[in-house]
């Protein structure tokens, strides 16, 4: 097959586009080469990237300036790997472009002053770390797979400590997650105190649910010697969302566990899904038995079942006692009346005249539609489904474990963003956009005939 041919056929692939409408197709994309030094170096700045939206100390003290500066530093060392891999990165074309129209979307309103609070400001902010972390995710898609398995590895090694370090505060203080969530910003001392413990708040166990099963796809992906050591680790950060008493954090991190280990024996037979699934569900009933007595456990189990049972009789919007039913359909009504441009950026702002009037807050997929509209949030609709679409066919093609686990975490930051703010949690989407623009770009680098994704 030549060049041309291939190139269309992946981006036939890819994109849905028809082999007759190609008419210059780039050159085929050699493998990168990256020397042992650039890539320890690489992946140094990539997990402090990383950990700076997931570990506590790092998030309460020095924050996204941090971060900005770990992709400088980033971007300075690999900067000939970029290069390098140009010819891969640019098949991810439609990804650039629909981001690039996100982000003058949100400068526009910054500029108009448009929803009349600071939340366009921490809109740019957010956008601009999570256009990082589809850029790191997307040219470490491209390097060899110890780069990539270092890095994720190092991840899990680094959340597990802070896992089990977190866990005797969590225990013996109950709510503290929660407690500290309602601190304003005067309170810096007592978070650092608990940062250093490493205790966070919504946005950390937040983010860590979500990645649940991406995480559980890395421990499951090593020997057997290897799964026992994360496993360990994976169990301190499990642990720790159990313990947070976020309700909506412990059900999407069962939900996301739960769907990937039935995935996996999907192939094996329905009759072992079924019987895993029962297993599963049995040690879940006997554990909160074991721990019913536990506050933070009966916490979570009774809010539950009460927004279970006031569901089923009252509907979602009168029978959700957190409200989140009520502000989403506030959202919704000012999405309706302003369909096109929305009323301008509101949710995480500080005292928005239209909080809560116009824009809910808690329902980033219907909040984003009431202050952009569909013209203004629909590059980001694009963007996140043209990297969701290509991870799972990345998945579909390697099989590998670790990419189902990414594709399940994007389900759950789905389902996320209707409970809860997700596209504006730093936490929560930098991490997922980071993992779904590696997927995608080393199943395209793989495609163009990278070698060095073929042997993960």
């Amino acid at each position: 097959m030549s060049t041309n041919q291939a190139i269309s056929k992946l981006e036939n692939a890819a994109f849905g586009v028809s082999p007759k409408a190609q008419s210059i197709s780039p050159p085929c994309a050699r493998p990168i080469k990256v020397n042992r030094w650039q890539g320890i170096i690489g992946i140094f700045f990539g997990v402090l990237f990383f950990l700076t939206f997931l570990a506590p100390i790092l998030a309460t003290t020095i924050g996204i300036k941090f971060a900005w500066g770990c992709f400088c530093a980033w971007a300075f060392v690999v900067i000939p790997t970029i290069l390098q891999g140009s010819k891969s990165l640019r098949v991810l074309w439609k990804n650039w472009i629909a981001f690039g129209l996100w982000i003058i979307v949100i400068s526009i309103n910054v500029v108009l002053e448009r929803g009349g609070s600071d939340a366009g400001i921490i809109h740019l902010i957010i956008a601009i770390s999570t256009l990082m972390a589809a850029i790191m995710g997307a040219v470490i898609g491209t390097m060899p797979a110890w780069v990539r398995r270092a890095m994720l590895t190092t991840f899990l090694v680094i959340l597990g400590i802070q896992g089990y370090i977190s866990l005797p505060t969590l225990f013996f203080e109950n709510e503290i997650a929660r407690n500290l969530m309602d601190r304003d910003s005067s309170a810096i001392l007592e978070k650092v105190f608990y940062a250093k413990r490493g205790v966070g708040d919504f946005h950390l166990y937040t983010g860590l649910a979500v990645l649940t099963p991406a995480l559980l796809g890395i421990v499951l992906f090593g020997s057997w010697r290897y799964r026992i050591i994360l496993g360990f680790l994976f169990i301190g950060i499990f642990g720790s969302i159990m313990l947070s008493t976020f309700s909506a954090a412990v059900l999407l991190a069962v939900l996301g566990t739960v769907i990937l280990v039935g995935g996996i024996l999907w192939s094996r037979g329905f009759i072992g899904m079924i019987i895993l699934y029962a297993v599963v569900m049995g040690v879940l009933a006997l554990s909160l038995t074991l721990l019913g007595e536990l506050e933070q456990v009966d916490r979570v189990s009774s809010k539950l079942e009460r927004l279970f049972e006031g569901v089923s009789a009252a509907g979602i919007v009168d029978g959700d006692e957190t409200r989140r039913g009520y502000l989403g359909s506030i959202s919704l009504d000012t999405f309706l009346a302003e369909p096109a441009f929305g009323v301008g950026s509101v949710s995480m702002g500080k005292n928005s005249p239209l909080l809560y009037v116009k824009v809910g807050g808690h329902s980033s997929w219907i909040d984003q539609l009431a202050e952009y509209g569909i013209f203004g949030f629909g590059p980001f609709l694009v963007f996140i489904f043209l990297l969701i679409r290509q991870a799972i066919w990345g998945w579909r093609r390697s099989r590998k474990i670790t990419d189902a686990g990414v594709c399940v975490s994007a389900f759950i930051f789905v389902i996320l963003g209707f409970l809860n703010p997700a596209v504006f949690v730093e936490s929560v989407a930098v991490p997922v956009v980071f993992l779904l623009s590696m997927v995608s770009s080393a199943d395209i680098s793989s495609q163009l005939g990278g070698g060095s994704n073929k042997n993960e």
